[in-house]
């Protein structure tokens, strides 16, 4: 091998020489015809000065005839002339050369001197300037030898003065004892080094020079009293160059190696969960004791490096940037891949796990890596020091990601890979990379693994769910507490006001590694915006999102905030006073549903910053306790604060309005639109019972304790009896709301601070309504019941909750379902229907509505309803609507109720009772 080696280096010595050779005898030929021109020249100009010298002439000869004689003469004369001719040329043209080449060797002459001019004043310049240096530095060393000299005589004459000083005081002291630092350090030497090792393993990691004050030693003697130890076998560690010493113990420098034994082979993943280091502790561990090992010319992994194939010097001291080397590409492999692939280094660790040597590469590896005192990886666990994707600098609206991090495998373990339950982490990013502020930013994830949201950090759910939230179908994130996103213009790029990074935990079902649990989607859901489809790198997904060319913006006064949005049901929270540790703030309820209603409404929203209220006009909390306020922050701040006339400290109270009798009480009531019992009734009915409205007096905690501090509760939710479900968005700032001034002048007062929550009435799901419909006819004797569990049924139920409901005769209509029972198998059997077992559930409502056809004639139609409220709670102004599609035009009139036709609400008849008909009583007070 070594001969094939030395062969094909000569091989390519000789190719190279080929060039060279080529180039060189260029070189020569090119020299030696200039040579050979320059000795050509002379010698032409003498052969035209010998022929120019004399003409030679033939004469004729005697005897010969007189006419060939004179041809011969004078063709001879003719050549002759000839000849005389061409080598007059020939001069004339070697005379032009000769002038042209003499003309440019002065010219070269003349260059050269030119040239050699020019580098002689160079040199007369370089002179001059290293002349003028030399006397500068000649200069400067005169004035610091003079400086020294007389800081000298200066340092002499103190010396001389303290002398003369000492000598005068030397007299008065007296001395009563004396001893031995020797003596005194042999007596407690042993307790204070037992102190001394003691002290450098409970710090673990202690600078030196902090050490040296704890003991009162210099610096040097640590080190060397450090060293001692470590020779004698009671410390081991590591001393960096930045002055500490790091203990660690031969137990911690040997569980890696040991591990690694006793499992044998095992994967890159499992031993970074099982070690006692950490992962990247463990990928330097094994670059280092490959890069070692190399050097001392061991060769596990690596054979052919310490052969003298190609890298001999890498065994001739540069092992460790060799083992660094390998440790960054283990580190960046594991950082793409997770982990996977590598497994040799395992057997590396291994089979070295017996040599000692590799203790000392474990103390070189924690020296080398990071900061043990620390003991965190920032790199891999700090999100924000992650590069961002290039996408994101191209971008020129709004810019959204989601990475998926990593994932834990839950208990209970079960083997259907579709029912395993994994705990997961994520972050969601919102950069704001355009030219206009982003106002009250919504994002929509699109989970699709039946997630179940835990925490997300930087945001709440947009419907006000609590955590932990199903969110399989996809969730609706807004910001809490960064709410905007300001623009890099405005903020000269500061991300802290640009971006808005949200972290997220949960659990996932169904997705089998090593495939990643995906979202379908990312949008933002912000008006007159516009996302394409999301695209997909590794473990991240993201879009640029821009604003929308053909959406049309509403023309509107301009605000400083967010403009007001419309919804079903609208809150304002409105700061009316502000104190430096409190506020008076005022909630207005307005619905704008024209059918939508809220009757005993509870309203509930969270406190997120420890507030507390203090007392309340207008509604009242359903807990009244100061006990958890007493037990809490609250009391630490407050100490002479009296708890017992607390409304409430709960961190999410339930609200409930006042009843009508407490409308006129001076302390409680004395409010407009208050103390209805929690009655809303839609504008389309009575405009003013549309509206509801409380206050209530904050306390806040530090550190908000100012005045402009003001943060509004989060999660709004509320709900009545029999009424819609509605989903909240979260608080919205919007400009102070303005209020009629008290005083009855043509004036308005602002707020000082409001805020605008809008709710949304949700579409009922199956078995989930507030209500029920029955359909009876006069040609028909069964009557068509409410579907089975029409408004729900209990899991424990022994009746069949799918089956469909049985027809009862007309009058069972008017029994509770308990005893309707009966009724309804006697009437299957006498119409010779079947009887399921078991039997259905009831439709569990609490109102029904019966409607029956009375008449029916060529010309049109009569029609019955029926309400029923099978419930223990009363509705006063109770209402109904229907909608009549094909049959609203031949609508005529309504008898015993009040009916408003409404065609602009979908051809809509709208039902109210009567003066003194309006009251709809429960079942329960009867019974």
């Amino acid at each position: 091998m070594d001969e094939l080696f030395v062969a094909i280096l000569s091989m390519l010595l000789v190719v190279g020489l080929i060039p060279l050779f080529l180039w060189k005898r260029r070189r020569d030929s090119q020299s030696q015809d200039e040579n050979e021109e320059e000795h050509e020249v002379p010698r032409r100009e003498t052969v035209v000065r010998a022929t120019g010298a004399r003409r030679m002439r033939r004469r004729p000869a005697a005897g010969a005839g007189a006419s060939t004689s004179s041809a011969a003469a004078a063709s001879i004369e003719e050549t002759a002339d000839g000849s005389d001719d061409e080598a007059d040329a020939d001069e004339n043209y070697e005379a032009k050369a000769s002038n042209k080449k003499e003309k440019k060797r002065q010219e070269r002459e003349a260059q050269r001197q030119a040239e050699q001019a020019a580098r002689d004043s160079r040199l007369t310049k370089q002179d001059r300037y290293s002349e003028m240096r030399r006397r500068k530095d000649e200069e400067r060393e005169a004035k610091e030898r003079m400086l020294e000299e007389e800081a000298m005589a200066l340092k002499a004459r103190e010396e001389e003065a303290a002398a003369l000083e000492f000598e005068k005081w030397k007299g008065e002291f007296s001395i009563d004892a004396e001893g031995s630092t020797e003596n005194e350090m042999q007596d407690g030497s042993q307790g204070l080094l037992s102190d001394f090792v003691e002290y450098i393993k409970n710090q673990k990691c202690v600078p030196l020079e902090d050490l040296a004050a704890e003991f009162k030693l210099r610096t040097q003697e640590c080190i060397n009293r450090i060293t001692s130890l470590e020779s004698m076998g009671r410390l081991s560690g590591v001393m960096d160059d930045r002055g500490k010493y790091i203990y660690i113990s031969q137990e911690e420098m040997k569980a890696v190696a040991d591990y690694i034994k006793r499992q044998g082979r095992v994967s890159i993943s499992h031993l970074a969960t099982s070690s006692p280091l950490s992962f990247v502790d463990f990928l330097v561990v094994v670059g280092l004791t490959v890069g070692l090992g190399s050097r001392r010319g061991r060769g596990y992994g690596l054979p052919w490096v310490c052969r003298g194939y190609g890298l001999p010097w890498v065994c001739r001291g540069y092992g460790l940037a060799f083992g660094l080397t390998v440790a960054w590409v283990l580190v960046s492999a594991w950082w793409w891949s997770r982990g996977y692939g590598l497994p040799w280094v395992c057997r590396v660790i291994a089979m070295r796990s017996e040599d000692p040597s590799l203790l000392r590469d474990l103390r070189a590896m924690l020296e080398l890596s990071h900061e043990v005192c620390h003991g965190q990886d920032y790199v891999f666990q700090d999100p924000k020091l992650a590069a961002p994707a290039p996408e994101q600098d191209d971008c020129n609206g709004i810019f959204l990601s989601y990475t998926f991090i990593n994932r834990v495998k839950e208990y209970p373990r079960v083997k259907n890979a579709t029912a395993q339950a994994w705990a997961f982490k994520s972050q969601a990013m919102i950069f704001n990379a355009g030219i206009d502020e982003l106002k009250a930013w919504k994002m929509f994830i699109g989970f699709n693994h039946n997630e179940i949201l835990v925490t997300a950090d930087g945001a709440t759910l947009v419907d006000a769910t609590d955590f932990p939230a199903p969110v399989g179908n996809g969730t609706y994130l807004a910001g809490y507490p960064m709410v905007d996103l300001k623009t890099s213009i405005d903020t000269a790029g500061d991300f802290n006001q640009i971006q808005v990074l949200v972290a997220m935990t949960g659990t996932q079902f169904g997705v089998k590694p090593p495939g990643v649990p995906m979202p379908r989607t990312i949008r933002l859901e912000n008006d007159g915006y516009k996302c394409p489809a999301p695209r997909h790198r590794g473990h991240s997904m993201f879009v640029c999102c821009k604003k929308d060319p053909k959406h049309k913006v509403k023309v509107s006064k301009k605000t400083k905030f967010m403009p007001r949005q419309n919804g079903d049901l609208s809150f304002s929270y409105d700061v009316l006073q502000a104190f430096t540790s409190s506020y008076l703030a005022q909630v207005t309820i307005d619905n704008n549903h024209p059918l939508g209603r809220l009757d005993h409404w509870n309203l509930t929203w969270e406190w997120m910053r420890g507030e507390f209220i203090f007392n309340m006009r207008g509604a009242y909390t359903h807990k009244k306790d100061g006990a958890t306020c007493v037990y809490g922050p609250a009391a630490k701040y407050y100490g002479d604060l009296d708890f017992s006339k607390v409304m409430n400290c709960e961190k999410k109270p339930i609200i409930g309005d006042l009843p009508p009798y407490l409308a006129n009480d001076t302390k409680v009531g004395k409010l407009p639109y208050c103390c209805r019992n929690g009655t809303i009734l839609p504008k389309v009915m009575d405009e003013s019972k549309a509206r509801s409205i409380f206050q209530l007096e904050v306390y806040k905690l530090p550190p908000d304790i100012n005045r402009t501090t003001l943060n509004p509760p989060q999660k709004w939710g509320i709900n009545g009896d029999i009424n819609p479900d509605y989903k909240c968005g979260p608080p919205i700032r919007v400009d102070p709301t303005e209020f009629p001034d008290p005083s009855g002048l043509q004036a308005t007062t602002s707020a000082v601070a409001s805020w605008q929550v809008v709710c949304n009435i949700t579409r009922p799901k199956v078995k989930q309504a507030k209500c029920c419909v029955s359909f009876s006819a006069y040609y028909n004797s069964s009557v068509i019941p409410c579907n089975t569990c029409a408004c729900g049924c209990d899991a424990s139920s022994t009746c069949n909750q799918n089956a469909k409901a049985m027809f009862l005769p007309a009058e069972a209509l008017l029994v509770p379902f308990a005893n309707r029972i009966e009724k309804a198998k006697a009437w299957a059997r006498l119409k010779h229907k079947p009887v399921p077992k078991p039997l259905p559930c009831p439709d569990n409502c609490g109102v029904s509505l019966n409607w029956h056809i009375d008449t029916d004639f060529k010309n049109g139609w009569t029609a019955r309803i029926t309400l029923f409220n099978w419930g223990e709670i009363p509705f006063e102004d109770w209402y109904t609507a229907i909608q009549m599609k094909k049959a609203f035009p031949g609508f005529e009139k309504v008898y015993s109720f009040n009916g408003t036709s409404l065609p602009d609400l979908n051809d809509t008849i709208f039902f109210q009772g009567l003066p003194g008909l309006n009251f709809l009583d429960g079942r329960g007070k009867w019974d």
